[in-house]
């Protein structure tokens, strides 16, 4: 499975359109934006390496209701989507495309400012950072250069692969 973050704002609007058929809208695109509908934002990310070629990683997920303005009942409506996302991102599917898992929601949080609801969490995800990252990691390792007129026996050869 490949993580990515282009897959998780697709699994969460995923979810969105599942609860209310509102657009979803990765960016403030103001001359077409149709009300009332979702926006999903991340937040910034933090990641720490693990051994054996992992890391986990931590993202942060905003994501507005934004609706007509002075509307009768925006801000109930706001808030029974709040109380509706809460449940939904307690756990939710995560699909690339070919592959699915479930995900938590943690520090679950969310407040409505000028009948604007805005829904954060974080994720947090262990992932490997595959085979090409550790042939990078072999290569950096590697130092090359000529000693006295002589190659070193570490140096990279021509075609650009490390010799075990």
């Amino acid at each position: 499975m490949t993580f990515t973050l282009e897959n998780l704002k697709k699994s969460v609007a995923r979810i969105l359109k599942g609860k209310y058929p509102y657009p979803v809208y990765g960016s403030p695109n103001q001359q077409a934006t149709e009300l009332p509908c979702w926006f999903v934002f991340f937040l910034p990310s933090n990641t720490e390496k693990e051994v054996g070629g992992f890391q986990k990683i931590e993202i942060g997920v905003d994501i507005k209701l934004l609706q007509r303005l002075n509307s009768c009942n925006a801000y109930e409506l706001a808030e029974e989507a709040a109380l509706c996302l809460d449940e939904a991102f307690g756990t939710f599917l995560y699909s690339d495309g070919e592959a699915s898992c479930l995900l938590s929601g943690l520090e679950r949080e969310w407040k409505i400012e000028n009948e604007i609801l805005h829904y954060q969490f974080h994720i947090q995800q262990r992932v490997s950072l595959g085979k090409q990252r550790e042939r990078i990691q072999k290569l950096e390792g590697i130092h090359g250069g000529i000693k006295d007129g002589e190659e070193k026996k570490n140096q990279i050869p021509d075609r650009g692969i490390a010799s075990e």
